[in-house]
């Protein structure tokens, strides 16, 4: 009697965690999915599939739009960080953007 009841709990516990470990499943597969279609988008475009997934870390939501030289951008202390082709390296460039005409890096969408 005692044994049927205790498997009954077990069973009762599994059947309560296997949601959460399904949707743990789930998010890291929609994660997943997201970051290599972002990678194959960015390849489309003509870039390697690695750099686009280390950029996508240190790249700061708020600067993915399209800035070229003499736009406005806003005037607050920021990283940047961007590539370098002749290198073939990420180039983390510190510094206020008060003057607006100090640097040829653009930003693009990606």
């Amino acid at each position: 009697m005692i044994k049927r009841i205790v498997i009954a709990l077990v069973a009762l516990a599994a059947c309560a965690f296997m949601p959460v470990r399904a949707s743990e499943a789930t998010n890291k597969a929609l994660a997943n999915f997201e970051r290599s279609s972002e990678a194959a988008e960015y390849t489309r475009r003509g870039g390697s599939r690695s750099y686009s997934r280390s950029y996508r870390r240190s790249y700061s939501r708020s600067y993915r739009r399209t800035y070229t030289r003499g736009y406005y951008r806003p005037r607050t202390r920021y990283v940047r960080s961007y590539y370098r082709p002749s290198r073939a390296r990420y180039v983390r460039s510190y510094y206020r953007s008060r003057p607006v005409y100090r640097s040829r890096v653009y930003y693009r969408r990606y």
